[in-house]
C-alpha cells in the first residue's frame, strides 16, 4: 500500500493538469538518435578521457517518478578502445549514481546500449549523462552532433573537467531510456528556438524556428504556443507531420512586430501537445532586437554557377557550405545555385540561362558571384580557398545596403504558386526592381561528374519570378510595397525549400546596374496557407495548358519555348513518345517558367 499511494497520487496530479499518464517507455535525448561522422573533440596523447551532457531540472521534472533502466552512447570509432564506462551523475566529477562498463568486445562503432543492474529513480534533479575511456594514443571517439542552440556539454581531457560548449556547440550522443507507468503520452522537450534574423525592422514580422524532440508515448502532430515579446505577442497551433516518439521535429513560427527595442528576449511557451494541456509549460527563449525603419544591414545574394557536367563543381560547393556553415552571420547569406556554368542540364532554369549570357565573360561562365558583382563580361572565379570565399561575402556585407526589405509569404499547395508581400524602405532615389527566387535542398543528383550517382545538390535555384524583377514604385517616404509570384512544381520537398527576394538596381544609366542592393530569405515552410490567383509579375501563366493524348505532347497559350526530359532526365522530344512519365518544362511569353509531369 506505501507504494501504491504515490503512485496514484501523481496518476491523480496529471490527469487533473489535463496530461495521460500511461506506461511505457520513452527515450531521454537531446540528439535525435543521430551519431557524427567525424570525431570531435579528439584529446592527443595518453589520457584518461571524460564527456558529458546536462539534461535540466526543467527537462527531467515531467518524468518524475519514472527510472532510467537503460544507457545508450554513440561513438564515432572504437579504434584503440578497450572499454568505455557511461555513468549518470549529479554533476561531473562526482560519484556516478549509476554506471556500467561496456567492454571492448561488446563496444562498436555507433550506438551501444547498455542495461544499469539497478534502474535510478528521476527525482527532477538535474543530471549528466556521459562516459569514460583511457586512451594510449589520439582516439576518434566523440561523437557531437552540430546544434544552433545546444545545451552544456562538459570535457575532461585528462586535467579536470570544463565546459566546452562555446567551442564545440552540439549535442552528445548518449541517450537514457525512461520506462515507468507515469510517462506522458504526448508531450515534448523544446531543443531550440532559433529567429531567423537576430534584428527585425519596426512594423515587419519575426520569424522564429522551433526545434523539438517528441518525448511523449504517441506521435505528435500539433502543438500549442505562446509568444511573448516586448515588441509584440503572438499565439496559436501549428500543425505539422506527424513525428513519431523519440522523433525531431521543427515548426516554424511568426511574430509581429510594434516599435523598437534593444535586443530582447521573444519568449517561447508551449502549452499543449495534440491538443492536450501540458502539465507545465515548455519554454525557450532567443533575444530579438527591433530597429526603426529603415534597416539598412546588407544581406548578401551569393550566387553560384554549376552543371552536372562540371567534375570539379561539387568541390566548389563544397567550400562555399563549409564557409558558411562556419560563418556566426550566415544567415545574412542568401545561396542559390544556377544549373548554367558553361552547359545546362535537366535542372536549369530559363532565368539561370539569360544570367549565365548576361554575366559570361569571353571564355568562362560566371562560377561565383556576390550580389552580381563583378557584372557584365567580367568573370567571377570562385576563389581557390575557403578564407578567399570568406573573404569576398564579408566585403558584400560591409557594402551600404540601398533598402531594408522583407516580406511574408503565402503558399497554395494545390495550384503550386507562392505569393510574397514585400516592403521597404530605399536608401536613396533609385530605380530597383524585386526578383524572386525559390531553391530546394536534397535534390538527388542524375549523375553528377565528379561525385556520381549519389550526389545531393543543395541551394539548386527551383523557379524564379520574372527573371530581371519587378518594377519597385517608391513613395514620396522612399517606402515601398508590392506583391510577386512564381509557380513551383507541387512534387518538389516544400519542407526543403527556401524563398529569396532581392532588389537590384534597374536604372540601365547607372554603373551599378543590376546589381543587387539588399536581399531577404526565408524557408518556404513560413508561408500561410491560401488559395492564390495566378497573375502578378511573370508565374505561371494558367493561359498556358500541357497535356497528352496517343503519345504526343500538346502545349497552347502564351509560351515561348519547350523541353521534354524522360523521368531520368533525358532530353527528347513532343511527339512520338513512348509509355511512361514525362517532366514538361515551358518558358511562358511573361518569362516564367511552368514544369509539369505528364504520364502518356
Amino acid at each position: 500500500m506505501k507504494q501504491f499511494l504515490p503512485r496514484l497520487i501523481l496518476l491523480m496530479i496529471l490527469a487533473t493538469a489535463g496530461m495521460t499518464a500511461s506506461a511505457g517507455s520513452v527515450m531521454l535525448s537531446r540528439c535525435g538518435g543521430e551519431t557524427a561522422s567525424k570525431a570531435s573533440p579528439t584529446i592527443e596523447g595518453k589520457a584518461t578521457v571524460g564527456v558529458a551532457t546536462l539534461f535540466t531540472s526543467d527537462e527531467l521534472t515531467p518524468l518524475a517518478g519514472n527510472e532510467i533502466t537503460t544507457l545508450r552512447v554513440g561513438i564515432v570509432s572504437r579504434l584503440k578502445l578497450d572499454g568505455v564506462k557511461v555513468w549518470v551523475a549529479s554533476a561531473p566529477g562526482e560519484t556516478p549514481l549509476r554506471s556500467i562498463e561496456i567492454a571492448k568486445a561488446d563496444l562498436k562503432s555507433g550506438w551501444n546500449e547498455a542495461t544499469l543492474a539497478e534502474p535510478l529513480l528521476i527525482t527532477g534533479d538535474q543530471l549528466y549523462i556521459g562516459y569514460s575511456f583511457t586512451q594510449l594514443s589520439k582516439c576518434n571517439v566523440i561523437s557531437v552532433i552540430p546544434s544552433e542552440n545546444p545545451g552544456i556539454l562538459m570535457l575532461n581531457d585528462g586535467n579536470g573537467w570544463t565546459d566546452i560548449s562555446a567551442s564545440c556547440p552540439g549535442e552528445l550522443s548518449v541517450e537514457a531510456v525512461v520506462e515507468g507507468e507515469n510517462l506522458a503520452s504526448h508531450d515534448i522537450t523544446l531543443s531550440a528556438v532559433t529567429p531567423e534574423y537576430p534584428v527585425a525592422e519596426t512594423g515587419t514580422d519575426a520569424y522564429i524556428r522551433l526545434d523539438f524532440v517528441n518525448t511523449g508515448l504517441d506521435p505528435l502532430s500539433s502543438l500549442s504556443y505562446e509568444i511573448s515579446h516586448i515588441s509584440g505577442r503572438a499565439e496559436g497551433t501549428a500543425a505539422f507531420e506527424p513525428v513519431e516518439p523519440r522523433g525531431k521535429g521543427s515548426v516554424f513560427l511568426t511574430l509581429p512586430l510594434a516599435g523598437s527595442c534593444e535586443a530582447s528576449p521573444a519568449t517561447v511557451s508551449v502549452t499543449a501537445a495534440n491538443g492536450n494541456p501540458l502539465a507545465s509549460p515548455r519554454i525557450r527563449q532567443a533575444m530579438i532586437a527591433v530597429a526603426d525603419a529603415p534597416y539598412l544591414q546588407r544581406n548578401v545574394l551569393l550566387e553560384e554557377f554549376s552543371n552536372e557536367f562540371c567534375n570539379n563543381c561539387p568541390a566548389a560547393s563544397d567550400k562555399i557550405h563549409a564557409v558558411l556553415a562556419s560563418m556566426p552571420e550566415a544567415f545574412r547569406v542568401a545561396l542559390a545555385v544556377h544549373h548554367a556554368g558553361s552547359a545546362y542540364d535537366y535542372f536549369t532554369v530559363e532565368a539561370s540561362k539569360q544570367y549565365e549570357s548576361f554575366y559570361s565573360g569571353k571564355r568562362y561562365s560566371p562560377m561565383m558571384m556576390t550580389d552580381r558583382t563583378p557584372f557584365s563580361g567580367c568573370v567571377d572565379l570562385v576563389p581557390s580557398t575557403e578564407e578567399q570565399i570568406r573573404s569576398r561575402i564579408e566585403a558584400a556585407m560591409n557594402q551600404p545596403a540601398g533598402a531594408s526589405l522583407s516580406f511574408r509569404p503565402a503558399i497554395d499547395p494545390v495550384n503550386g504558386l507562392v505569393e510574397i508581400e514585400a516592403c521597404g524602405t530605399a536608401d536613396n532615389d533609385v530605380d530597383m526592381a524585386l526578383t524572386l527566387f525559390l531553391t530546394e535542398d536534397n535534390v538527388a543528383a542524375i549523375m553528377q561528374a565528379g561525385a556520381g550517382k549519389d550526389y545531393i545538390h543543395h541551394n539548386m535555384l527551383r523557379a524564379t519570378g520574372a527573371a530581371w524583377g519587378e518594377a519597385v514604385a517608391i513613395g514620396p517616404d522612399r517606402s515601398f510595397s508590392l506583391k510577386a509570384q512564381l509557380a513551383f512544381d507541387t512534387a518538389w520537398k516544400t519542407g526543403d525549400c527556401r524563398l529569396t527576394a532581392f532588389l537590384t538596381d534597374a536604372d540601365p544609366e547607372s554603373p551599378s546596374y543590376r546589381r543587387v542592393l539588399q536581399c531577404f530569405s526565408l524557408p518556404l515552410p513560413y508561408a500561410r496557407q491560401a488559395t492564390i490567383t495566378a497573375g502578378i509579375g511573370a508565374t505561371g501563366d494558367e493561359a498556358v495548358a500541357i497535356s497528352a493524348e496517343a503519345g504526343n505532347i500538346s502545349i497552347s497559350g502564351d509560351y515561348s519555348s519547350a523541353e521534354v526530359f524522360t523521368i531520368d532526365g533525358r532530353p527528347t522530344g513532343l511527339r512520338a513518345l513512348v509509355p511512361g512519365i514525362y517532366i514538361v518544362r515551358v518558358t511562358t511569353g511573361s518569362g516564367a517558367t511552368v514544369t509539369r509531369k505528364i504520364t502518356i
